[in-house]
């Protein structure tokens, strides 16, 4: 029998004919992609790694030269080449949305993410309110707002899209 640990690209497992491997370890992880076109892109993460500073999860954007800025509620980061990202979006968040601008189109990985989380809550104000869709597939509207708040919303819009909520429903 051989003990093989998983997870390590150092690992240099042999294989028997007939033998047994045991898996010692085995590391799961979550991941997103994010399609980004030139201009301005509403994004949000229905997962982050561990570091979720903006300096980390941008470095594959080339930062400078395809991502510019970074918008979101009451916040902002700009890359300048000298100083590298200044403002005061310093961490992305799983409840909050975000304006990319962006140079160019690209695509972002984030790796390496814990588990999507089903306990997210959002502290709603009056007006406007730039936040996340916690999940990597579409609903209906009217499925994603529970029915005793649906009241409360009188549009939604996305990148791209937009719905008002009316009389005759979204």
């Amino acid at each position: 029998m051989s003990d093989v640990p998983l997870g390590n690209e150092d690992a240099d497992p042999t294989y028997e004919n007939y033998s047994v491997s045991n898996i010692i370890r085995m590391d799961a992880s979550f991941f997103q992609t994010i399609e980004l076109s030139a201009g301005a892109n509403l994004v949000s993460f229905y997962v982050l790694p561990e570091d979720n500073s903006i300096e980390d999860m941008m470095e594959s954007l080339d930062p400078g030269n395809n991502i510019e800025a970074i918008l979101t509620q009451g916040a902002a980061a700009m890359y300048m080449d000298q100083f590298g990202w200044m403002g005061q979006l310093t961490h992305f968040e799983l409840d909050a949305g975000y304006w990319l601008i962006m140079n160019s189109s690209a695509d972002l990985q984030i790796q390496s993410c814990d588990a999507p989380t089903s306990d997210l809550v959002y502290n709603l104000e009056e007006g406007p309110n730039l936040i996340s869709y916690p999940d990597p597939e579409s609903t209906n509207v009217s499925e994603a707002i529970p029915d005793d708040i649906e009241h409360l919303f009188a549009a939604i819009i996305t990148n791209g899209y937009a719905t008002m909520n009316t009389d005759n429903g979204w």
